[in-house]
This record gives C-alpha cells, structure tokens and sequence, in this order.
C-alpha cells in the first residue's frame, strides 16, 4: 500500500507511512482474525431462529386452555367444601315431604298369619311373593300385639316389613335370615327386643328404635355386617346401658341427644 500524501510504500504490519507519518489505516482496514464477527451483516444473511417462536404462539392459548380448566376444577372443590352444597344442608333446609294418603301398602291377608295370645307368627306359603308386606293390625279378630318367636326367620325374599303399631315385644328370632331386609321402624311402644331377633340380616342397613324400649338381648344384631345407622329415641347413656355389644366398625348409633359412636357397642 502507498501512502496518499508523499507516495511511499507504508509497510503491512503498520498504519502509518515511515516518511510523512501519514495514519493510511483505520480500524476497520487493519486484517481481523478468521473468526471475528464482521462490524455489519447485511440483513438477508442475519439468522433467526425458526421454530422455537411458532411453537410458542401455539402453545399459548394450549396453556391458557388447560390453566382455565384448572381454575374452574378448583372453584367447584371449593364450593363444595365451603358448605353450601353439603347434603345435610339441603336436608335440614328442605322440609321432609310427608306420605301421601294411600301411600302405605294395604295389610297383608289374616290368613298368611296365627295368632295366639297377641304373638303372632307369618306364614310364608300363604304369602303372594311381594317385596313389601305389611302386618295387620288384627289377626282373627284378636290384637297383634307381639312377634312370636321366629316370626319371620328365614323369609329371605321380604325386603321391607311394616310393623303395626300396637306392637310391644319382637320375639326371638324373630327376624333372623332374613337377608333381603334393608330397614325396620319399630313402632312407639315397642318394650322389648328379643335374642338374635337380626341375626343373620346380612343387608339391614338402618333401624329405628324408639325410646320406650327397655330391654335390648344380647346378640339381638349378630351377623349385621350391613347395619350403618342405629336411631336411637334416647340419649346416649340410656343406649349404652341397653346394648353394649360391639355390632360391626362401620355401625353408627345417632341417639336423640345428638350424640352418636361408631361400633354401637362400647
């Protein structure tokens, strides 16, 4: 390279001329290393990167989407935790529909049942093969005022049995085997509940027995392994001295005081 000014040769490895001391080079004339980065790209030769950006784009309203269903799974737990929607609170809020008229089956036929001094025992080969039965309040013309012994015991196919409500005594036995039996209400005035009288009532999911009865036998829910809640009309104490068999872990006994124990037996 010759210097502009007085013409001399300016060596390579200088940028100024050794006779007028002319500066020839700037930064940018001087050699760069093989791999320096230039000052200036032109812009069709700059590189972006492709795929990442799209992909983000379309992963935006994906991610909006599932954190959208998120929030709303966990409003509804919420809500359901909060008490509002809670069962127990729509039963104590609704009033409980009483039956209607003629809602009760009609009573059994006397002839599927003896009599004898106000026991009375049902005779499952004069019954029609229902479900649902429901006891007379007489029985030739005499009150039905107990459960002999062994009254049902063995009637598997009865699901539901409606008790009149001069009853005072349930025998023993008296509704042993009788594995389709879902629920029992035992009348007001109900005294006495005999020994084993659910023995063996493999489905009885619920029964209500009210305050009047005295006496509970023992063994009176063997083999209820299906029995969840005991009503009790009386207050805890009341119950535990009446029966205090264990049933099964699952049995819970509700007294009329509000307080209630799992086992029903301490």
């Amino acid at each position: 390279m010759k210097c502009p000014i007085c013409g001399h040769s300016v060596p390579l490895n200088s940028d100024r001329c050794p006779d007028c001391g002319y500066r020839c080079r700037t930064d940018q004339s001087q050699p760069q290393p093989q791999n320096a980065v230039p000052y200036y790209t032109p812009p069709n030769q700059v590189k972006r990167p492709k795929g990442c950006c799209c992909a983000l784009i379309l992963l935006i309203p994906i991610l909006l989407t599932i954190f959208g269903v998120i929030l709303s799974i966990m409003s509804n737990v919420l809500m359901d935790f909060s008490g509002e929607d809670f069962g127990i609170h729509r039963y104590e809020e609704e009033p409980v529909p009483e039956p209607m008229p003629g809602s009760l089956p009609a009573e059994a036929d006397e002839r599927c049942f003896t009599i004898q001094n106000g026991a009375v025992t049902f005779l499952p080969d004069r019954w029609n093969g229902e479900r649902v039965l429901r006891v007379p309040e007489a029985v030739d013309g005499e009150l039905v005022t107990m459960l002999a012994p062994g009254c049902f015991r063995g009637c598997d196919s009865l699901t539901t049995i409606l008790l009149p409500e001069a009853i005072t005594q349930i025998g023993r036995e008296a509704f042993a085997g009788c594995t389709s039996l879902r629920g029992l209400f035992l009348p007001q005035g109900t005294e006495a509940i005999g020994p084993r009288a659910f023995d063996g009532c493999v489905n009885l999911e619920s029964i209500y027995i009210p305050g009047t009865v005295t006496q509970v036998a023992p063994g009176c829910f063997d083999d209820c392994a299906a029995l969840l809640y005991l009503f009790y009309e009386g207050d805890y104490e009341a119950w535990n001295r009446l029966y205090d068999e264990y049933i099964n872990p699952y049995t819970t006994a509700i007294c009329l005081d509000g307080n209630y124990y799992q086992g029903a037996g301490s």
